[in-house]
């Protein structure tokens, strides 16, 4: 379940920035900066992941399964809820969107599965 869920998340978040980008409530940017904003706030999403997944597993050995795994999925929600009220801040953005990226990878990495093979 947790994979599906990440990628439902993380679905969302890419679905909806476009969207969020290109409204003049919020972020403002015009239709031929659109493609480049979008593209940014992926590559800081997948960036921050790249750099602090190696150390994933000490978080997991010091702290425990469960709790970053629940930690995760709470604060990907929030900050997703937080995206539209940062606005027009484009760079706090951009490190929410790398935040969430990181709390996906904390969750798809979670070694539950192979705790449970005996």
């Amino acid at each position: 379940m947790l994979p599906f869920i990440t990628c439902s998340i993380n679905f969302y978040a890419m679905a909806f920035m476009p969207l969020l980008l290109a409204s003049e409530d919020y972020y403002a940017i015009p239709k031929n900066e659109l493609g480049r904003a979008t593209s940014l706030t992926l590559i800081w999403s997948q960036l921050l992941p790249l750099i602090f997944t190696p150390f994933m597993t000490f978080v997991y050995e010091t702290i425990g399964r469960r709790i970053p795994i629940y930690y995760s999925l709470l604060c990907t929600n929030f900050l997703i809820w937080l995206m539209p009220k940062v606005a027009p801040n484009f760079t706090l953005l951009c490190s929410l969107r790398a935040v969430v990226g990181l709390n996906n990878t904390l969750t798809m990495a979670a070694p539950l599965i192979s705790d449970y093979v005996k």
